[in-house]
């Protein structure tokens, strides 16, 4: 269901708006299969081209890392079928679906193929394998740094409407930390004061606002394997 909301500001690029969509902070497709989804509680106003550009995102991302998990574990079982699926020409509707899916089962091929040939694992941050081992066997998958990093500030703006009602203003930054802890000062405030939240389906979030900087420290943890760190900077000469 769909939460109406009285104010019309896009929660992402802070535009005004006679419509608004209601976004899914947590995409559904991401929860694991025994989870009990609480959508409601977690929905943003988001203008309809934001909304549209996120689910882009998410969809990328989720095909992606779905080809990773292991379709035998019943908590990621829906998750990983559905990306087999989304490369499968013989689950397309039309010629036109087909076509789609055998295209995006060439780039993965072809990407995969190419970070075998040429990039160390060690070296290359956003590449996983089955099990979201960087070290680990398998096939290779390439993740977009940049798709990441905005799937990760777009968690950041809406959690924090959810849990603070307020937005992250145009005077604010992002920095985001993929796979790796934030500095040290910042990651020791955050683990001995911050608020921890169980999001449902092995989402979990912890968040500190600094009173003095009026930034905030961020840490959200997606299945237990991946792991995502923030920091929210405000620049107070604007």
């Amino acid at each position: 269901m769909s939460k109406k909301f009285k104010n019309y500001r896009c929660v992402y690029c802070l535009s005004y708006y006679e419509k608004m969509t209601s976004d899914h902070v947590l995409p559904k497709s991401w929860y694991p299969d025994d989870s009990n989804f609480r959508g409601e509680q977690y929905q943003v106003p988001a203008c309809e081209k934001c909304n549209q550009k996120y689910s882009k995102i998410e969809g990328e991302l989720i095909r992606k890392l779905g080809l990773g998990l292991n379709p035998e574990d019943p908590n990621f079982k829906k998750i990983a079928n559905n990306a087999v699926k989304a490369i499968d020409v013989s689950c397309g509707r039309n010629e036109k679906d087909e076509n789609v899916r055998s295209s995006i089962k060439r780039n993965f091929i072809k990407e995969s193929y190419d970070l075998v040939s040429n990039i160390d694992y060690n070296e290359y941050s956003t590449a996983v394998v089955p099990g979201f081992g960087a070290n680990g066997s398998g096939v290779p998958i390439l993740l977009s740094e940049n798709s990441l990093k905005q799937f990760a500030k777009k968690l950041v703006y809406g959690l924090t409407y959810v849990f603070n009602q307020t937005y992250i203003e145009t005077n604010n930054s992002i920095e985001i930390f993929l796979w790796q802890k934030m500095p040290e000062e910042f990651y020791y405030c955050l683990k001995n004061q911050g608020k921890q939240f169980s999001l449902g389906g092995n989402f979990k979030a912890k968040y500190i606002i600094d009173p003095l900087s009026r930034g905030s420290f961020w840490d959200i943890n997606i299945w237990d394997r991946i792991k995502i760190s923030a920091i929210v900077s405000c620049d107070e000469n604007e």
